[in-house]
């Protein structure tokens, strides 16, 4: 089945390739993408695939869990000067939406995997460490979408970046707000949501906005 569908998704394989990526890079065709997926570029927005080997980033292929991703769209908008950054292996399910506005830098560390319905929107910077595995609809945004003024005219709701550390499992349902930042090896509970900087290893997060410490001292495989 996986066969026939880079057989039909081969045209666009090759078309972002070589129109998304340096020649060089391109030939490789470390981008697989599946003949549902849409990824724009505007002016100045660029891919960075780091150690690029055939198939490194697979999009569109696995409908998540219990395939509920199953003949749904992937959807990338990069904006202008936008930048996404991917330095291993990246997998994304289908269902999945990214949009990285304007001047805004998204980074996937190695071995990235997304269960279907992810949806990122990236409008200042948003990283994650190696070893980053999300479970189904996960929603990562590191700003309000609109701003909020005071009576004096200054913003007060500013974007925040996002920083998520390595070996992190973000359970499904789980949504993550600007300003937040975790440290290596945690776990975000299903449904949780979360906005604050966590600075202790080896724990679990959860509840809701903006979330708290519910275990110490664990680890996750």
């Amino acid at each position: 089945m996986l066969v026939l569908q880079l057989l039909f998704s081969l045209p666009k394989i090759l078309f972002y390739n070589f129109r998304f990526l340096p020649f060089r890079t391109a030939l490789k065709l470390p981008l697989l993408v599946h003949h549902s997926v849409k990824i724009s570029l505007k002016t100045g927005a660029k891919i960075h695939i780091k150690n690029p080997e055939f198939g490194t980033i697979k999009i569109g292929f696995y409908e998540g869990s219990l395939r509920a991703g199953k003949g749904r769209l992937v959807n990338i908008q990069l904006e202008k000067n936008a930048v996404w950054i991917m330095t291993g292996k990246v997998t994304i399910a289908k269902n999945s939406y990214i949009q990285i506005y304007q001047n805004g830098v998204l980074e996937c560390g190695e071995e990235f995997r997304a269960n279907y319905g992810l949806l990122i929107k990236c409008h200042v910077d948003i990283k994650f460490g190696n070893d980053a595995l999300l479970g189904w609809k996960c929603t990562f945004m590191d700003s309000d979408g609109h701003f909020i003024v005071n009576s004096l005219g200054e913003i007060v709701n500013g974007d925040e970046k996002i920083q998520i550390g390595n070996h992190n499992w973000i359970c499904s349902n789980v949504t993550i707000f600007k300003g937040t930042s975790t440290t290596n090896n945690c776990v975000i509970a299903y449904g949780a949501t979360i906005a604050g900087k966590f600075y202790e290893e080896g724990i679990i997060l959860g509840g809701n906005y903006p979330g708290k410490v519910l275990r110490t001292n664990i680890s996750w495989k």
